[in-house]
């Protein structure tokens, strides 16, 4: 069984907020979910996955680099910073997020769902599949690069879910 490892950082907390370096550098996953957080700090890099769900962020800093899975889901996000690079899965269910940045390229699968994306960027390459149901996208764009399944459903909502 893996060992837990717990270490502590130099963070600070200002009006109730937790605040991190700039130029963080974390090996491992940096797992933030439910923390009163709104910002990342400028060049984050997290080698590991990073989690934000349900956080009170609205935006990444630029060149943000995860080497896991993202995990945006159920945040304020409506857009993605260039040149983003997830090694792993984004997910960004209920995010509100509007539209996603050319040439975004995402290791493992893509979670779309019940987001406001009517449509997808060119050179968008995904590693694993692909979930679009419950959004707005009705036209796949030509250059599309999906290594698994794309799921695909109307817009209406389902009354349960």
């Amino acid at each position: 069984m893996k060992e837990s490892v717990t270490v502590v950082l130099g963070l600070s907390v200002e009006n109730g907020e937790l605040m991190l370096p700039n130029g963080m550098k974390i090996g491992g996953s940096l797992l933030l979910s439910d923390k009163k957080i709104r910002r990342l700090p400028d060049g984050l890099s997290v080698g590991g996955s990073l989690e934000l769900q349900g956080t009170d962020i609205t935006q990444l800093p630029d060149g943000l680099s995860v080497g896991g899975n993202l995990d945006l889901s159920g945040t304020g996000i409506t857009q993605l910073p260039d040149h983003l690079s997830v090694g792993g899965s984004l997910n960004l269910f209920r995010a509100g997020i509007t539209h996603l940045p050319e040439g975004l390229s995402v290791g493992g699968s893509l979670d779309l769902r019940r987001t406001d994306i009517s449509k997808l960027p060119r050179g968008l390459s995904v590693g694993d599949s692909i979930d679009l149901r419950w959004t707005g996208v009705t036209q796949l764009p030509e250059d599309l690069n999906v290594v698994g399944t794309i799921l695909l459903t109307s817009k209406k909502s389902p009354t349960s879910y």
